[in-house]
């Protein structure tokens, strides 16, 4: 049977180059605005530092920079790319220690400041650095200043250092530094320290102890257990702020269950509930009566489970007060009763999802646990499981869908299409404005759908409740507010600048979260913040059969002196954006695009990269500011991610788009030794197809034999040629006697003296 044999059509020569990088900056590669180096092109582009360059890099190919200073530190110098205040910036690249020790690395911004003293703003990375090539990344908000609060002047050019510490010798390869593109609404961090009981009990109450033993994360977990009948149960003092919602996950195994009565039972359940009760009390606040969330049916059977789920507090009049969170496990039907047995608990996630509950529309979820209080009595709550079609937004004669139609330069694939089924209809969420004297800025994309022409447009704040707060609510609120443009706001329910079209449009408007006192008062009372609203769309009246599409919503504390005042949105995306051409292995790829800025920027070079997968991460191929490009060599077979990258001319960078393609390999090579007759006679052969973008090649086939010392005894040569149309080519010859076996080589070349620059096939051997 034929063996096949995938290759690339070439061999990379490795060589190290022991030549010292100058102090003096190189032009970053295909000018690029921020930094997007792989060293291929021989760039140096340090600033400070001993650094040679060395080859190969990450995947065995091209050039990496080895760091050789004593201060374990190289910098490299920004572009002049936009940075924009309150914008995050992501660094990643490739790293290995080669001498000395280090954990981590430190991303740092430096530059100087107003006062031209050297400055820097440092971003931490978490990953562990390795021996092994491994990608590692860290992020952080520009503010336009310093970790110090000193002020960059703008100017002076920014470089990004990484260091490793005090004589670490490191090798990197493929730094990128650039504005990260995030999804709106994106999950936040977990609001819980010692959440796997790294500190033992840290920060925790109640009986629990810290046992080691197996856990899902770590050599700790919480354990639970009463041999008299008792709570069992862990405790944290938390606040909960009104109207976010929550991702709550965490692992519980039961060991042991029995009732108050000493039986045992087969199952077990989870109570979390929450022990508070100064509150506001209206029939829109959060009465609490220590109301929370029951699960049953966990089997007892010494096994971790994952417990995961959404839960929120919905409502206009709220205070933000710490209250006791409780955890207790309980066995089956014991959730109120104390009873006995033995449990764990491990690895607890309370991930705050922000003031606007998935504003990206990227969660697929539906269900929440809501806090639910109907009629505001006291001593009456509880938490129940509410379905939603779009997670967190609740729908008023009307309803919502995810979309797959969604705005411009955009990470996500989805987005939130709102049809009204009855006039007034709308859909909505709590927003979480939780603090007073503060101005908000929400900013968000919406398009119509069916409409023939542009219309009345506005977002609307509703904070009535039927009973407000009595002699507890400190602040004068208007019912509602009619946000109409960046600066415009009415309390009558009027439209104004903003007009709905067909086209997605990008909006944002400016909250100011500040209010009079009531009357009589001469400061707000204790806990107590501006009555919190909820949020809708108003298309001119919401009219039965209205429908339009929203996107990426977001909201942000706003200051005026480092907002970037622009009107419309600031950053450049690209529209029709197609990949195309001959995804082989040399093959030529073309990229088509519509360069767009609603602030009436130019394309400023926007850029093609091209990716390639590399374990878990992935390594830069290439660069370039032409719209084709060709695939290397060396990529047939392989994963690549081409992305188009939208850069205007003062120096902004938009969300690239991409695509994943496999590359197909340029040649594809069938060898085989095929007989190996009684009378000496050897034949082979060798066959190639998947030649589309090869010119013609001279292929030398070469068959020998050899004895049992290895010895060459006689040899043959066979001429053929590789191209476009493939290669069919066969060999033969009478092996000597004393022959115990053949092998065949497929190089290139047109005879033995300048054969094997590219060897075709590993060597075919056949033993008599």
């Amino acid at each position: 049977m034929k063996k096949i044999i995938t290759i690339a059509l070439s061999i990379a020569v490795c060589m190290s180059l022991l030549t010292y990088v100058p102090a003096q900056a190189e032009e970053l590669s295909a000018e690029f605005p921020y930094i997007s180096e792989n060293f291929d092109g021989g760039n140096k582009t340090i600033t400070s530092g001993k650094a040679m360059l060395l080859s190969p890099g990450v995947g065995e190919e091209g050039f990496a920079l080895r760091s050789l200073d004593a201060s374990g530190a190289v910098s490299f110098a920004l572009g002049n790319g936009k940075m924009d205040n309150g914008r995050r910036y992501g660094v990643s690249c490739w790293l290995r220690v080669k001498e000395g020790e280090a954990e981590t690395a430190t991303f740092s911004l430096v530059g100087l400041d107003t006062n031209g003293e050297e400055k820097r703003l440092s971003m931490a990375s978490t990953d562990i650095v390795s021996e092994e090539w491994k990608q590692i990344s860290a992020s952080a908000v520009w503010s336009g200043s310093f970790s110090d609060g000193s002020k960059w002047d703008g100017v002076s050019p920014l470089s990004l250092e990484i260091a490793l510490g005090d004589g670490v010798i490191f090798d990197i390869d493929d730094v990128i530094f650039e504005p990260k593109q995030e999804t709106a609404g994106a999950e936040g961090v977990n609001i819980l320290t010692n959440s796997g009981f790294e500190n033992g009990k840290t920060g925790w109450n109640g009986g629990a102890v810290v046992s080691d033993g197996t856990a899902p994360e770590g050599n700790s977990y919480l354990s639970l257990s009463a041999s008299t009948n008792s709570w069992m149960q862990a405790t944290r003092n938390l606040t909960f702020c009104a109207n976010h919602l929550y991702k709550i996950s965490y692992w519980v195994k039961g060991d042991s269950a029995f009732n108050s009565s000493g039986t045992a039972t087969d199952t077990f359940g989870i109570y979390m509930l929450q022990s508070a009760r100064t509150r506001i009390i209206d029939t829109n606040s959060f009465n609490t009566d220590l109301p929370g969330y029951v699960q049953n049916g966990f089997p007892v059977n010494g096994e971790w489970q994952k417990v995961e789920y959404y839960y929120q507090f919905e409502y206009k009049t709220f205070t933000n007060k710490e209250f006791q969170m409780i955890f207790r496990v309980f066995p089956k039907g014991m959730q109120s009763t104390t009873a006995t047995g033995s449990f764990g608990l491990d690895d607890f996630q309370i991930v705050d999802m922000g003031q606007i509950s998935n504003g990206s529309f990227e969660n697929s979820d539906t269900t929440i646990m809501k806090f639910i209080n109907p009629t505001g009595e006291t001593n009456k709550s509880k938490v129940e499981k509410t379905e939603q079609n779009v997670l967190a937004w609740n729908e008023k004669n009307a309803t919502a869908e995810i979309s797959s139609d969604v705005r411009p330069d955009t990470t996500g694939k989805h987005s939130m299409k709102v049809s009204v089924t009855k006039d007034g209809g709308y859909v909505y969420q709590g927003v979480g404005l939780d603090k007073a004297d503060t101005d908000y800025k929400i900013s968000f994309w919406a398009k119509g759908v069916g409409l023939s022409e542009e219309t009345p447009f506005a977002l609307v704040l509703d904070r009535a409740v039927p009973k407000p707060g009595g002699e507890l609510e400190s602040y004068d609120v208007p019912d509602k507010v009619y946000y109409t443009g960046k600066n415009e706001n009415n309390e009558e329910g009027s439209f104004g600048t903003w007009n709905l079209s067909g086209e997605w449009k990008y909006y944002e408007c400016i909250v100011e979260n500040r209010f009079p006192l009531k009357a009589g008062l001469d400061a707000a009372n204790a806990d107590t913040i501006p009555r919190l609203p909820f949020m809708y769309f108003d298309v001119d009246g919401n009219g039965a059969e209205t429908s339009y599409i929203i996107d990426d919503m977001e909201i942000c504390e706003y200051d005026a002196n480092t907002d970037s005042g622009i009107e419309g949105y600031p950053y450049p995306y690209l529209t029709d954006v197609a990949f195309e051409g001959n995804f082989v292995e040399t093959g030529i790829v073309q990229v088509h695009y519509t360069f767009n800025s609603l602030c009436g920027a130019e394309n400023g070079g926007s850029h093609v990269r091209l990716f390639v997968k590399e374990g878990e991460g992935e390594r830069l191929v290439l660069t370039t500011t032409e719209n084709s490009f060709v695939i290397p060599k060396g990529l047939g077979g392989m994963e690549i991610r081409v992305e188009a990258v939208p850069v205007d001319n003062t120096g902004r960078m938009g969300t690239p788009q991409s695509k994943v393609f496999a590359v197909e390999n340029a040649l594809t090579l069938s060898a085989d030794i095929d007989t190996w007759e009684a009378d000496g006679t050897v034949t082979a052969s060798a066959t190639a197809t998947n030649c589309e973008q090869i010119d013609d090649i001279p292929v030398l086939l070469i068959l020998a034999a050899y004895d049992e010392n290895n010895q060459m005894l006689a040899m043959k040569t066979e001429h053929a040629v590789l191209s476009s149309d493939g290669m069919s080519a066969d060999i033969s010859f009478s092996a000597p006697e004393m022959a115990t076996a053949v092998k065949l080589y497929v190089w290139s070349g047109g005879d033995l003296t300048e054969s094997g620059k590219n060897v075709y096939t590993d060597v075919i051997a056949r033993t008599k």
